[in-house]
């Protein structure tokens, strides 16, 4: 196979991963959808669309640093400089834990207040459980925020086949985690948290499928300098 048509086999190849990506989520809930409605009832199922929907408003948190890391480890790998390309993403996992520890503080200090989540027009008597499924959702945004700088080496390796896997496998399992969950518990706060569990076995096979395809990539605290977090 000459050049060009392993050029040509790995274009196609990343477009029918894309596409399949792109299709995951919506195909999924369709079947989800009235899963949901049955199990939770209407009134359940329009507060987890609302939790959901409050987490989609915070993904910022991330700060950027998913496209940092595009940014630099591409150009590095230009330069075959792994020194280089492992420091851009400890200190870019460094810098997403420090905001991750204040965003989980500062979720526990507003969830104590009722004010927030009557804010909503929640009824008073769920309470409760709207304010453990929030905070298990915020969780499972971390991880999954988490999940998206993981998943930005592999686009910086040009490597959009194994990002759309790991994307669509993500997407998939925490859909039918949920399904699950709903079924078996009937728990809006069980959705929640058992998909957190999905979404961290998720990454530690990502990390563990990074660590051993792109060979010159480690962890290590040696590598946290100022200097890289400035850049």
């Amino acid at each position: 196979m000459n050049d060009q048509e392993t050029i040509n086999y790995t274009d196609y190849k990343n477009t029918f991963f894309n596409i399949l990506n792109f299709l995951a989520s919506p195909l999924t809930m369709l079947f989800a959808i009235p899963i949901f409605i049955s199990y939770l009832g209407i009134e359940k199922f329009g507060i987890w669309i609302l939790i959901n929907s409050i987490i989609n408003t915070i993904r910022f948190v991330d700060a950027g640093l998913g496209n940092s890391i595009i940014k630099f480890v591409s150009k590095y790998k230009a330069r075959n400089d792994f020194l280089n390309i492992n420091r851009i993403i400890n200190n870019s996992f460094l810098i997403f834990f420090i905001i991750i520890f204040i965003t989980l503080l500062i979720s526990l200090f507003v969830l104590k207040f009722d004010s927030f989540i009557l804010f909503f027009n929640i009824n008073p008597g769920d309470l409760s459980i709207v304010r453990q499924s929030i905070f298990y959702a915020i969780i499972l945004l971390c991880l999954k925020l988490f999940e998206n700088l993981v998943l930005s080496v592999f686009k910086a390796y040009e490597r959009f086949d194994y990002f759309a896997f790991f994307s669509i496998i993500s997407r998939v399992f925490l859909i039918l985690t949920q399904i699950v969950a709903v079924i078996y518990f009937s728990s809006l706060s069980k959705v929640f948290f058992y998909s957190c569990y999905t979404a961290f076995i998720i990454i530690i096979l990502e990390l563990f499928f990074l660590k051993n395809v792109f060979q010159n990539f480690t962890f290590s605290k040696k590598l946290i300098n100022i200097e890289t977090i400035r850049e």
